[in-house]
């Protein structure tokens, strides 16, 4: 805080307070702007200017590709003077968030999509979530925009039977792009997500958090907007980019203990959640019925084939759990 006393030689006027450090913002809101699929401007637009939570209590942070110039400056217009936007070349969505996650100033990091649309309560429920638990992080509530033909409402059936798993306390699942908030120190401190995985690197994140100890928490009343893909070329080739992550470990023979210092050992107590690998589970399967297939088909469906197998030591969750035993529930992680 300084003070200024030019008064330009008119009469002693009163020194003005000039405060050169301005109170660092509560929230940092993420966007990373590609795979928008047309939402971008309204996404921005929920955020910037439809929050309850005051508007300087929180920055937001756009980070995109640079591959679409003239929406790029059309979502700079609608930001504030504390917001930023970061532009990046690279295709790879997680290593955006990480850098928007590196340049941010707030105390808890909200991450998004540039497809989701935010409640007006989002970030004030959010807020008011961490203000009276002791959760370091936790997913927000999505809320459907109506699925407009089979293929979405496909996608919407089998989220619902998802989100009916982890949203419950003891579950470690809940890192998801479309609304995840954590404290930003934790985020930097964990490695934030190995990006490289592509689409896995938030289930990555989500046991490597569970693994040191971190509690995640399901802020329900914090809520997004967020539409479904409408045909198969959308919906594959997240599949395809998620299962190519998730398989990685086993094709490159590593452990995901080596995977940025993840620990996948079990953990002990009453609320231990053991490790469950999506294309493992039959109850995705179940969900959607084909659609369960065809989500977690291709590669994902040859973990299946080897479900009858002996636990290897390529295992990716084997690591130090006792014995050299598997550390995944119930012996599924692929190999048993």
């Amino acid at each position: 805080m300084s003070l200024n006393h030019c008064n330009h030689g008119g009469p002693l006027q009163p020194p003005t307070l000039v405060n050169r450090h301005p109170p660092q913002p509560e929230v940092s809101v993420i966007i990373a702007l590609p795979d928008h699929l047309g939402l971008a401007i309204a996404c921005v637009e929920s955020v910037v200017r439809r929050q309850t939570y005051p508007r300087d209590s929180f920055e937001v942070i756009v980070v995109t590709d640079g591959s679409d110039s003239v929406l790029d400056s059309r979502v700079k217009e609608l930001l504030g003077p504390g917001d930023r936007m970061i532009c990046h070349a690279t295709t790879n969505l997680h290593l955006l968030y990480n850098l928007g996650a590196r340049e941010a100033k707030g105390t808890l990091l909200f991450i998004t999509e540039p497809h989701c649309i935010a409640e007006p309560e989002c970030l004030e429920e959010l807020v008011n979530f961490f203000a009276t638990h002791d959760d370091d992080g936790a997913s927000c509530r999505s809320v459907s925009i109506h699925p407009p033909n089979g293929w979405a409402r496909m996608e919407e059936r089998f989220h619902e039977t998802y989100l009916r798993m982890f949203s419950r306390q003891d579950d470690w699942r809940k890192v998801h792009l479309r609304g995840f908030a954590i404290y930003r120190d934790i985020y930097l401190q964990e490695g934030g997500f190995e990006h490289t995985f592509g689409r896995f690197s938030e289930w990555v994140l989500a046991a490597r958090l569970h693994s040191r100890g971190r509690q995640l928490g399901y802020a329900a009343r914090a809520a997004v907007r967020h539409p479904f893909t409408t045909t198969s070329r959308q919906l594959f080739a997240s599949v395809r980019d998620f299962t190519r992550g998730e398989c990685a470990p086993i094709a490159l023979s590593r452990p995901l203990s080596t995977v940025s210092g993840t620990s996948a050992t079990r953990p002990s107590g009453p609320s231990a959640k053991p490790y469950v690998l999506p294309s493992l589970d039959p109850r995705f399967a179940r969900a959607g019925g084909a659609c369960g297939r065809a989500r977690w088909g291709g590669a994902g469906a040859r973990w299946y084939a080897l479900r009858s197998r002996p636990c290897a030591s390529s295992c990716p969750w084997r690591s130090s759990a006792p014995a050299g035993g598997c550390s995944a529930p119930h012996g599924h992680c692929g190999r048993r």
